[in-house]
């Protein structure tokens, strides 16, 4: 039996990156090296990745050959009740995806973290409601 890997899904932002090596911040040459360089490093491994860039954050999604689906992975973590791990993965989701169902999701997440005094803060929860890319993206692909 052959198991199934975790998909890669955070963000970073972009105040977080190392600003060596790159253009600068603002310009369209900017967004295509942070993508480029998240995108090659995952196609070299073999894997699919997603990068997105905005004003505040690079978020990257990445599933390897036998990757989990990651809609399905972080509803999974959620429905087990892994709250603290599923967050970081629904905020990069949510900043990256209009998905109504990952929305609610992110929204009930933060709702129950504060609820059990685990104050958390996150850059965005909305309701969107079709399953279309927020930002400019490129797709990487091995093989």
């Amino acid at each position: 039996m052959t198991s199934r890997q975790a998909p890669e899904i955070f963000q970073i932002p972009l105040d977080d990156l190392d600003p060596a090596g790159l253009p600068p911040r603002g310009t369209a040459e900017f967004e295509q090296t942070v993508i480029g360089r998240y995108a090659l490093d995952y196609a070299a491994r073999g894997w699919q990745a997603v990068v997105a860039v905005d004003d505040g954050f690079v978020r990257v999604v990445a599933v390897p050959e036998r990757g989990v689906e990651p809609k399905a992975y972080v509803l999974g973590l959620l429905q087990n009740g892994f709250l603290e791990d599923a967050l970081p993965v629904l905020e990069a989701l949510d900043g990256m995806l209009d998905d109504a169902e990952l929305a609610y999701s992110h929204g009930l997440c933060l709702s129950e973290l504060q609820r059990g005094g685990r104050q958390r803060r996150s850059p965005r929860c909305s309701g969107r409601s079709s399953s279309t890319p927020r930002t400019r993206t490129r797709s990487s692909r091995s093989g």
